[in-house]
């Protein structure tokens, strides 16, 4: 791999403004027709810019040098000049699968995305709640009833032709279970806690179908799905995510999506 970081400074007009037509005119068309595989125009403040590109060879880093000069005599109305050029062979790199998506950070979109974007995160925040909330207190509920073995439940468990004292040991796992849904962090045991959840509620369901009990078996369906969206909607504080191989993240303005083939070279 072989990369080019060029350093701008602008004389006239606004970063924004020159990121839009960049963005509109050439991050697309330009960086296929030279060969790039990644492009990247960065803010650095004060009016300057920096843009990097990667080539799968030197030689398409050098058959780009014309392709330059034509976008920055496209964009001779914001002045802009060129401070300073890096070359050079990739000797160390790594990519996160964020890299393969494209950012239009635009200051005109930004406003509308932000607001978006926080309807979205509050609208799954409260989805979040309920359904977690909901799984938390019939697992609580359950587990208690489970250990007392109240009549109710004794009498479930003896019709699918379960030992009783199978009542208290459920019951003892699903006390902790919901504890561990509710409480921060301990991403790992919230996984254990939705894995438990899932196993007891489909074996709950198959033990009724199988004795053709399917009105029953709908409780536990539904209990089910609940688990699974919670599962689903659970913020990344509270997921337990392998630790990322030493990804390099830049705040770009807008990205050309790179040649996945590319990417798993990098990895």
């Amino acid at each position: 791999m072989y990369a080019i970081i060029r350093c701008y400074r602008m004389g006239a007009g606004s970063i924004d403004a020159m990121a839009q037509r960049v963005d509109k005119e050439f991050a697309n068309r330009v960086p296929e027709e030279v060969g790039a595989v990644l492009y990247m125009a960065i803010d650095t403040g004060d009016d300057t810019a920096m843009t990097v590109t990667l080539f799968e060879t030197e030689d398409a880093g050098r058959r780009s040098e014309a392709a330059v000069v034509r976008v920055r005599e496209s964009l001779a109305e914001f002045q802009v000049e060129e401070t300073d050029v890096f070359k050079g062979e990739v000797m160390v790199s790594r990519a996160a699968d964020k890299v393969l998506e494209p950012v239009h950070q635009l200051t005109n979109l930004a406003g509308s995305a932000a607001s978006s974007r926080a309807a979205s995160s509050r609208s799954h925040t409260i989805a979040y709640g309920i359904t977690t909330m909901i799984i938390a207190t019939e697992l609580t509920v359950g587990g208690v009833w489970d250990i007392l073995r109240i009549p109710r439940v004794r009498e479930v468990i003896e019709h699918l032709g379960y030992p009783t004292y199978f009542l208290v040991i459920m019951g003892i796992w699903k006390i902790p279970g919901a504890v561990a849904l509710l409480v921060p962090r301990f991403p790992r045991l919230k996984e254990w806690a939705y894995a438990g959840a899932v196993f007891n509620y489909t074996a709950a369901a198959a033990s009724h179908l199988v004795i053709g009990d399917v009105r029953p078996a709908l409780n536990p369906i539904i209990f089910t799905g609940i688990t699974l969206a919670s599962w689903a909607l659970r913020p990344s504080s509270r997921r337990d995510l392998a630790p990322n191989g030493g990804s390099w993240r830049v705040m770009s303005l807008l990205t050309k999506r790179p040649n996945p083939t590319w990417l798993q070279r990098l990895r």
